[in-house]
């Protein structure tokens, strides 16, 4: 018998600050634009050095510790990202309220919903955890001092009015503020800022519980004073863009992979223990079978079904020379790592054609293990066969293992 097979594989801150002799604009410019800002992750099966259900981070990092070896010292910078805001502040120093300083504040942690191009979906929880500025300022280098919910980490001078600063953000809720170097209460500095990046965190389910597809979800940020979501505080003057996108994806493409032993495309069907008792003793065999052992690694979802030569009406049928044909019985064995139905696949007979396919979860990951393709006739179409001798029967069956989309 003829068998085939078809698979389918399936908060710190880093900031510069300058001094600009220009004079100051009376009024907040209020921007119509809108920049989108990419963030991409992958899911392409287990990596080295990665939690085999991990996504990979596939944006570009941001620069912010560009120079500040301190920077890059903190390892914990898993996510990063640039972030094209550039704004103007007219902070007041030691103004009794923080909003009239140099302030800033970004959103506190935030509920992403993805979904993929068939209606899945997943939710996770956005956080900015580190910032980078770099910008020029009016007087000399402002110092970090009294930052509020940050924590300064490093800082540079870029010359006299420059500053490259570098901080966590450990409460995102109070807002953070930078002091003048200058201790004198009312002292305005206008302050050029470049926002340089952010680094966050990104609660997210295992890549093992989602199906297969590209998911999208978007964070829209407003940008500027009072009730803005990226807060500047009561002093800015100017910020574009004045709304951000962050456009998140995340790519999720489960691998499918089997590996049969040479010889697999042929199975012979015997009676247990071989044809003695029949050829020596006459005992007719109680069932002829083919056991195929294979491999297999997978983490997501798969469905299973056969296609056959012979159809006999949903199960998969050998024939003889002469038309004569018997059921055949397929049956799938799979790790305990794979669940149909909540249930251990052992000896699941499989069904005849894509429409009665079974779905096969994956509850963790399936990494070169065993499997088993059991081929059987039963005792009693055995029996039909018997009545043919030197008869030979045979049918092609194709197994086919498709990763779930």
């Amino acid at each position: 018998m003829m068998r085939q097979l078809r698979k389918c594989l399936g908060a710190a801150l880093a900031v510069f600050i300058g001094v600009s002799g220009g004079g100051l604009p009376g009024l907040f410019s209020t921007q119509a634009e809108a920049s989108v800002v990419n963030i991409t992750f992958e899911y392409k099966g287990p990596r080295p050095g990665y939690r085999p259900d991990a996504f990979v981070y596939t944006t570009p990092s941001a620069q912010f510790c560009s120079g500040l070896a301190t920077c890059n010292q903190h390892n914990e910078h898993k996510y990063t990202v640039n972030l094209p805001v550039s704004f103007r502040t007219r902070g007041i120093n030691y103004a009794s309220n923080w909003r009239d300083r140099y302030f800033f504040k970004l959103p506190d942690v935030t509920s992403l919903n993805l979904v993929n191009e068939r209606g899945d979906s997943f939710s996770a929880a956005f956080k900015a955890t580190h910032i980078g500025l770099r910008g020029t300022a009016t007087r000399p280098q402002l110092v970090w001092e009294g930052l509020g919910g940050c924590s300064g980490l490093a800082w540079r001078g870029l010359g006299t009015l420059n500053t490259q600063l570098f901080a966590q953000i450990q409460d995102p809720a109070r807002g953070c503020y930078i002091l003048d170097r200058d201790p004198t209460q009312g002292v305005v500095n206008d302050v050029r800022t470049e926002v340089m990046g952010i680094s966050f965190t990104l609660q997210l389910p295992s890549a093992l519980t989602l199906k297969n597809g590209v998911y999208r979800g978007q964070l829209p940020w407003s940008v500027g004073g009072a009730g803005s979501d990226f807060d500047l505080g009561n002093q800015v003057v100017s910020a574009t863009p004045d709304r951000l996108i962050l456009d998140f994806e995340f790519i999720v493409r489960h691998p499918l992979k089997l590996e049969f032993p040479p010889g697999s495309e042929r199975a012979v069907l015997e009676p247990p223990g071989g044809w003695a008792s029949w050829i020596n003793r006459g005992t007719p065999p109680q069932r002829l079978y083919r056991v195929l052992p294979f491999q297999i690694w997978t983490t997501g979802a798969i469905s299973v079904h056969t296609r056959c030569e012979y159809d006999l009406g949903g199960r998969c049928g050998i024939r003889g020379r002469d038309g004569h044909q018997v059921p055949l019985k397929v049956a799938l064995t799979l790790p305990s790592s794979m669940k149909h139905q909540g249930a251990p696949v052992d000896a699941l007979v499989l069904p005849v054609g894509a429409p009665a396919a079974l779905h096969i979860d994956t509850v963790e990951a399936t990494l070169d293990r065993q499997a088993r393709l059991l081929f059987e006739v039963s005792q009693a179409d055995t029996a039909s066969m018997l009545g043919y001798p030197g008869e030979t029967f045979q049918g092609d069956v194709t197994l086919v293992l498709d990763a779930a989309l």
